[in-house]
């Protein structure tokens, strides 16, 4: 699963990531609503017209604690999930710039050119180098 997603991340099956972003997003927002249908069914905020007014004021403030404590669960989520879709995209953002720069021909033939000139002026400094020590050689044995 982690290698197809990384083949889409970079688009290598011909699918834009942001395709794969929002279908995951998606997904994410179908269990999230479901979640919701779930627990919208509370029990302890169940209140009936046979109750007594002190066990309805009882389940009342119970409900009002669950509800708080779960907003508050999903506030802290919200806060999470703004965190890691900032990293998302943070991430995203580096390898589309990088996939920019392997895109770059002229770039790419420029660094490749640079790195074989200064290969070749290591190499041919190192042949004078041995050829100034023969010379030296030959002369001394002379």
């Amino acid at each position: 699963m982690m290698v197809l997603r990384a083949a889409l991340v970079i688009g290598l099956l011909g699918v834009s990531p942001q395709a794969v972003y929002y279908a995951q997003k998606e997904e994410s927002w179908e269990a999230d609503a479901r979640a919701l249908q779930t627990h919208h069914k509370r029990e302890d905020c169940d209140i009936k017209e046979d109750m007594g007014a002190q066990e309805a004021l009882k389940r009342i403030r119970t409900c009002t604690e669950a509800l708080q404590a779960q907003l508050q669960a999903t506030a802290n989520g919200r806060v999470q999930s703004t965190e890691a879709n900032a990293a998302y995209a943070k991430q995203f953002q580096k390898v589309m710039d990088l996939l920019k720069r392997l895109q770059d021909d002229k770039a790419m033939m420029q660094a490749f050119t640079e790195g074989h000139e200064k290969a070749r002026s290591t190499l041919i400094a190192e042949v004078t180098k041995i050829e100034e020590d023969i010379d030296t050689l030959s002369q001394s044995s002379s």
